[in-house]
């Protein structure tokens, strides 16, 4: 990946991250992106992965969505949800989503309170993510490099290819 390349995509998560800031004053936020390894975070399959989640999230929060917009960047495709529902009542839903959906694990949902603050799995006792190639705590997994770019590529193309056969 290019310096330039690179610099693209940490704007773009600073542009996402200023864009929820602004949003999260309007009630409880939820933020869809995929959790897409590498440098390339535009790719057809992904981006698609994206439109059907977002669609998905749309016709299920139905009328609880007081505001949607989605965007694109270098840093990839982003779906923004400010809702009526609370805070950890959104983040139950975004995690029960995370762990039930064919995909859930290539699936990052975060979740704002309105005054800004982040809503994590930890602050409602919540288990930690698990990593999608062996199981064990991702956060450990991607801080330690135990796994290949190329292996993570592959397991997270395996799932979404199989979720796509499905529908």
């Amino acid at each position: 990946m290019t310096d330039s390349g690179l610099q693209a995509i940490l704007d773009g998560r600073e542009a996402r991250w200023l864009r929820r800031r602004e949003l999260c004053g309007q009630g409880a936020l939820l933020t869809l992106v995929m959790n897409v390894p590498g440098p390339e975070k535009n790719l057809p399959l992904w981006n698609e992965a994206h439109h059907r989640v977002t669609n998905f999230l749309k016709t299920d929060l139905g009328d609880r969505t007081r505001f949607f917009e989605r965007r694109e960047s270098p840093a990839g495709a982003e779906s923004h949800f400010v809702t009526e529902m609370s805070a950890s009542e959104l983040k139950r839903y975004a995690v029960l989503l995370e762990e039930s959906h064919p995909i859930g694990r290539l699936l990052d949902l975060d979740v704002m309170d309105a005054q800004g603050n982040v809503m994590d799995r930890n602050a409602l006792d919540l288990p930690p993510r698990r990593c999608f190639c062996c199981g064990k705590a991702a956060r450990i997994c991607s801080r330690a490099g135990t796994h290949s770019l190329e292996e993570l590529l592959c397991r997270a193309e395996a799932l979404l290819k199989a979720w796509q056969n499905e529908i």
